[in-house]
């Protein structure tokens, strides 16, 4: 009898005990899916979440193992979608998340058409002054540029479509740039009006926007320097303003009121590629086409009056005056180029360094470059 009671006790214990590892077993495959898991301080951990009972998770990871983290300790959990992003992240190929996060959708200044989720929210620091973004929902973001003075001051806003086919790897999207002078130039204001199409995933895209521009810089910053009137005497050549004592309407200096919108269709073409653990080349540019405005003088006046003063008064002259108007002649393109370096330091973190610069027409019809470097950082928060 006691050998057969120990035999019944010893049967049951590895019944209950293969019961149990059967369970822990099964506990083990709650899910699969590839996660980040991003905590407050900052630290990331790459893994599977083997279980999860509402205060905390056990996550199983390759480097570590299986560790456990409270949730009062995370601030966000991002599931990996890339079927290779594990081999990647622990071959140390691939250990920035570049699939992800609220910079994929963004180049130098434009962005591309990926649609932004809900939450990716980022400020991105620039040496003329700060940005920031907040995506209120997941193919919607507002935002707020400025100065570092906070004048001049623009909001941006960007909407994505979702593709109906989820096989493709196109975008489009719609967005707007409203900005004031501020402060410093109340009367100017402007905007730029856009459409996006992306083609690519987020780690490496190209982009192609079209859109109108229009700014009106009011007449303390739109002055013309061209003559309204002008005369000829001997000196064919000669042209200037014509005395008011002679001419009296020459009290208006200008050829035009320069309180107008200046308009101007916009083409920009940008794109992004990974070219290392944490390094993109990204490229941002943006042509504005211009009208070119020249000065035509079809008015004329002839008018006689004597040259010197009244003590020694000249002969009798007969002067021809002219007065202009502003007239189109053309298009004036104005190229602004971004290319650059992005350097992710971590997960939500990322520094830039662009060479851009304007290449503009001038008035005599030759071509002129400005270079404009630029240093910026990008945070998510």
């Amino acid at each position: 009898m006691k050998l057969l009671a120990v035999l019944m006790f010893t049967l049951i214990g590895f019944l209950g005990t293969n019961s149990y590892s059967q369970t822990e077993s099964d506990s083990t495959q709650v899910n699969e899916k590839y996660y980040l898991v991003i905590k407050n301080d900052g630290s990331e951990y790459y893994g599977y979440i083997l279980k999860d009972d509402g205060r905390e998770i056990l996550l199983q990871t390759s480097n570590i193992g299986k560790i456990y983290i409270n949730k009062s300790e995370i601030k966000e959990i991002r599931e990996v979608k890339e079927a290779d992003a594990e081999k990647k992240i622990n071959s140390g190929e691939y250990t920035d998340l570049r699939e992800e996060g609220p910079f994929t959708t963004r180049y130098y200044f434009t962005t591309n058409a990926l649609p932004i989720k809900k939450k990716e929210n980022y400020a991105l620091i620039h040496l003329y002054g700060p940005e920031v973004h907040f995506a209120v929902s997941d193919n919607l973001s507002l935002g707020v540029m400025a100065t570092w003075i906070a004048s001049p001051i623009a909001l941006a806003a960007k909407y994505s479509f979702n593709n109906p086919n989820p096989e493709s790897d196109l975008n489009f999207a719609v967005g707007a740039i409203v900005g004031s002078g501020g402060y410093l130039a109340p009367q100017a204001y402007g905007g730029l009006y856009f459409g996006t199409v992306t083609k690519g995933n987020r780690s490496s895209n190209i982009s192609f926007s079209a859109g109108f521009a229009h700014i009106n810089v009011g007449s303390n910053f739109g002055i013309s320097y061209d003559l309204r009137y002008k005369y000829q005497s001997n000196d064919v050549n000669g042209d200037f303003y014509v005395p008011s004592e002679f001419y009296p309407t020459n009290n208006q200096p200008y050829v035009e009121d320069t309180k107008r919108n200046n308009a101007s269709v916009v083409l920009g073409f940008s794109g992004i590629k990974a070219v290392g653990k944490k390094t993109s080349f990204i490229f941002d540019s943006m042509i504005f086409f211009t009208q070119r405005r020249t000065v035509q003088y079809d008015k004329t006046t002839v008018i006689n009056f004597t040259d010197g003063d009244w003590q020694n008064p000249g002969p009798p002259q007969d002067f021809t005056v002219q007065e202009g108007r502003y007239v189109n002649n053309g298009i004036r393109p104005t190229i602004v180029l971004m290319p650059g370096m992005r350097f992710s330091t971590k997960y939500g973190t990322a520094i830039q360094v662009v060479l851009s610069g304007f290449i503009f027409q001038q008035s005599s019809g030759d071509f002129i470059g400005v270079p404009v470097p630029q240093v910026s950082w990008l945070k998510a928060f």
